[in-house]
């Protein structure tokens, strides 16, 4: 009999953490789980594929590719799954044991919603938990707080199976913002649930994708592409419309701070603060540091 739920994990060079976070998953209260370990062509002479290959356990499938990118991988886990529910960790985080046990009791309780997600608690070996977010309730609107929040993190996501094949799964053409345009499309075609309670540790360190440096001019580029895909949708009510509108004016405004603190590029600087402005000309900062720099 195929498993409630099957948990996706894309593994890219990770022995260090890898074993941590399955044991985390492994230990939840509720058992009726299957876990999808896929090694995504890891460059580091097997030590990630028998890290992953060497875990004696019923529940669990290890899975080796060529790669293709975070999204790409987290695709082919789906792929491979046979439960309803779908929940994805990233391969260096944690979950409380109580994770499941919540967002199944959600799911049976809820008929009419595609997704749930929760708060979760930024941690370091050295510090141990620090921040967790989001710090405040959800809006009834997810897509609408989405747009303004970006706090709807992949590792505290469940979804149906049949909401995932009517989305498609994930756009490999995206690199960095691959979870953030398939939350806003989850968001947009279903109603969601937010449980308020941290129920995932997210793991700082310096190999975090989000932090490194390549990312700097090109993580900002994608979301740019992302909102204007939104900005470009006809039957989007003007609420959401205005909100995109706000954020994209915000991502164009960091754009043009990374270019002049890491480029020292005065043109593009100049550029992406005329475009802040031009989508929200109500914003004095926007305006007062384009005059600035004329």
């Amino acid at each position: 009999m195929p498993p409630k739920i099957s948990v996706c994990i894309p593994v890219y060079k990770n022995d260090d953490y890898i074993l941590e976070t399955v044991d985390s998953i492994l230990n939840q209260t509720f058992q009726d789980f299957e876990i999808i370990l896929l090694d995504d062509g890891s460059p580091d002479k097997n030590k990630t594929w028998n890290a992953i290959s060497s875990i004696n356990n019923n529940k669990i499938k290890a899975f080796k590719q060529t790669n293709t990118g975070i999204a790409g991988a987290k695709n082919a886990c789906v792929a491979k799954s046979q439960g309803e529910l779908i929940a994805f960790c990233d391969h260096d985080d944690l979950w409380k044991p109580n994770k499941l046990q919540k967002q199944v009791e959600i799911f049976d309780s809820n008929k009419e919603i595609g997704f749930c997600f929760s708060s979760f608690t930024r941690f370091n070996k050295k510090e141990g938990e620090l921040k967790t977010l989001p710090k405040k309730s959800v809006d009834d609107d997810i897509f609408l707080w989405a747009v303004k929040k970006s706090y709807m993190f992949t590792s505290t996501i469940m979804l149906r199976k049949s909401l995932w094949d009517e989305l498609k799964g994930y756009d490999t053409s995206y690199t960095l913002v691959d979870d953030y345009d398939f939350h806003l499309r989850m968001a947009y075609f279903t109603k969601g649930f937010f449980i308020e309670q941290s129920l995932v540790l997210y793991r700082l360190h310096e190999f975090n994708t989000s932090r490194s440096s390549e990312s700097y001019i090109k993580y900002p580029k994608e979301k740019e592409r992302i909102f204007r895909y939104w900005l470009s949708k006809k039957n989007i009510s003007s609420a959401r419309k205005k909100a995109v509108r706000k954020r994209l004016g915000k991502v164009y405004f960091d754009m043009s701070n990374r270019f002049y603190n890491k480029k020292k590029d005065t043109k593009n600087h100049k550029k992406y603060l005329y475009k802040a402005w031009c989508l929200d000309k109500t914003n004095f900062r926007y305006l007062s540091r384009l005059i600035r720099s004329i």
